[in-house]
């Protein structure tokens, strides 16, 4: 995508789109591209770069958007303002639309979208109403698809039909091939991985624990306080007797002579 550099003509605007979904079948990306190449010539700006959020719900606030949230939050550099396909490429929420275009207004900035004539002027009485409608359609748009999404999901849950994959670890169950979905079951293979990842992730977590347990046994000559709480409980070779040389491994953080000397100033393993 063709960008410049902002050089503070007073145009300098970043190109927003936004898709809910992307898929490789969807030509949206490619035509709001377009558009808002053409909105911007006819004002005579240029992009300096693009905010581009995919597979982000219009009903997002665009403050709080990964790729639009930080130029609206001054986080990124200087810019002139914004550009996007249509209104509802900035959100489908009419209250934080709204938000948004005034916020733009305040700060001295341009705001642009494709089928409307020049930048919005906010402070004028046919385009307020105009950005509000626009906005108010967009809302109206996303409270109609939630409704369709949430008829879709009931009518499949009563059907048996899933919708999307299972949470890794579980499996769909059917009573005969190609039949409805009759429960949903934990997958023994996918579980047995599960199971392996956090028997691992708990041992490491006590030989952790052990190794400042034995570090401070070390510095302050005080005995382990919990007679279960031993080398061979969290799989470990038990310390050499009293008196004998000492192989134990040398806790994270510390140095050989460090861990061999007790009264080493050390800090304890994390």
């Amino acid at each position: 995508m063709i960008t410049t550099e902002y050089d503070g003509c007073g145009k300098c605007l970043v190109g927003v789109r936004r898709l809910s979904r992307k898929t490789d079948a969807t030509s949206s990306p490619e035509r709001q591209l377009d558009q808002v190449v053409a909105a911007v010539a006819a004002i005579g700006g240029h992009i300096i770069a693009w905010a581009d959020d995919w597979e982000v719900s219009g009903a997002t606030d665009p403050l709080t958007r990964p790729a639009l949230g930080p130029w609206l939050r001054g986080e990124l550099g200087p810019y002139a303002g914004i550009a996007g396909a249509a209104v509802d490429r900035i959100g489908r929420n009419q209250r934080d639309v709204l938000n948004t275009g005034y916020m733009i207004k305040d700060s001295g900035r341009l705001m642009v979208s494709h089928g409307h004539d020049g930048p919005w002027d906010l402070d004028d009485p046919t385009d307020e109403m105009r950005f509000s409608m626009e906005a108010f359609g967009a809302q109206m748009e996303l409270r109609a698809i939630q409704k369709r999404n949430r008829d879709a999901a009931l009518k499949s849950r009563a059907d048996g039909r899933p919708r999307g994959k299972t949470s890794y670890g579980y499996r769909y169950v059917r009573l005969y091939t190609g039949g409805k979905v009759d429960r949903v079951e934990i997958d023994p293979v996918a579980a047995e991985i599960i199971r392996d990842a956090r028997r691992r992730a708990d041992q490491r977590l006590a030989r952790l624990a052990y190794l400042r347990v034995e570090w401070w046994q070390a510095r302050c000559r005080a005995p382990l306080r919990h007679p279960g709480f031993t080398a061979a409980a969290v799989g470990m070779s038990p310390g050499p007797a009293c008196g004998q040389a000492t192989s134990r491994p040398t806790p994270l953080g510390m140095s050989a002579a460090s861990a061999a000397d007790p009264r080493g100033g050390t800090a304890p393993p994390t």
